[in-house]
């Protein structure tokens, strides 16, 4: 079988199975068609394919998904996404994502396009880079429109939305609530933030021992909260201003 899903007649998704194939024509677009519910699936061990396709979930649920993985393994729906891919219009109700790092409930890693993306009622756990969507976005990589309501626990670099967010990374237009409990970097958008995390949002509740914060843990990046004149004063400094950052780490 062969899937030619393109941009002008992508492949609709319908069943488990039919999800199955994206890891085997990871370059190939993709619709869903309808609520899909793994409850009958065991625990997936992800592939670590890297999804260079584009994925619409076109407003339709993903529930009950669960992934687990150890080493250099990745966890999440995708488990990686690359610079060309776009995942959007996607919820993730239910699901269960571990491992020892590298977890997001929607991919372990991303380059690409996460757009208009919604994950609840979930948790993911891992040691470190443990995110509600992203455990880990790297340079290019956009996280827009999204949100988590998920319980995550971790040590180093936990966020609501995504556990690292690094140089050239961009975070914004994102909402997170649910809980975080770990030991170092913990923020509800971004545990540790490289990149840009901007006009976004969290009431999460958060727990941790070093570097904690209700946006970042810990910032090397910028943050825009565009309604806030104190955390503007101090946003672009040295500054521990524990109910938004952690640990700010830029210079003045």
């Amino acid at each position: 079988m062969v899937i030619k899903g393109t941009q002008m007649n992508p492949y609709k998704i319908t069943t488990v199975a039919d999800f199955s194939l994206i890891a085997e024509f990871p370059e190939a677009y993709f619709e869903l068609e309808n609520d899909i519910d793994f409850k009958h699936m065991s625990i997936l061990h992800n592939k670590n394919y890297c999804f260079k396709g584009s994925f619409n979930g076109r407003g339709h649920q993903i529930i009950n998904f669960k992934t687990k993985n150890v080493g250099e393994g990745l966890s999440g729906v995708f488990g990686r996404v690359a610079k060309e891919a776009i995942v959007q219009n996607l919820t993730v109700n239910n699901a269960f994502a571990a491992g020892e790092g590298y977890v997001g409930v929607i991919a372990g890693e991303s380059w690409g396009q996460i757009i208009n993306c919604c994950v609840k009622n979930t948790v993911a756990e891992g040691y470190y880079n443990v995110g509600g969507l992203i455990g880990v976005n790297h340079k290019g990589g956009k996280v827009v429109l999204c949100s988590a309501e998920a319980t995550l626990v971790g040590n180093v670099n936990i966020g609501g939305i995504v556990g690292d967010n690094q140089d050239g990374g961009e975070v914004y237009l994102c909402q997170s609530l649910g809980r975080l409990c770990g030991l170092e970097n913990i923020g509800g958008i971004a545990g540790r933030n490289c990149g840009a995390v901007l006009d976004s949002e969290s009431v999460a509740g958060i727990s941790g021992k070093k570097a904690y914060g209700q946006l970042v843990g810990l910032n090397r990046g910028a943050i825009n909260v565009a309604d806030n004149e104190l955390m503007q004063k101090y946003c672009n400094r040295i500054f521990v201003f524990a109910e938004y950052i952690g640990r700010n780490c830029l210079a003045f």
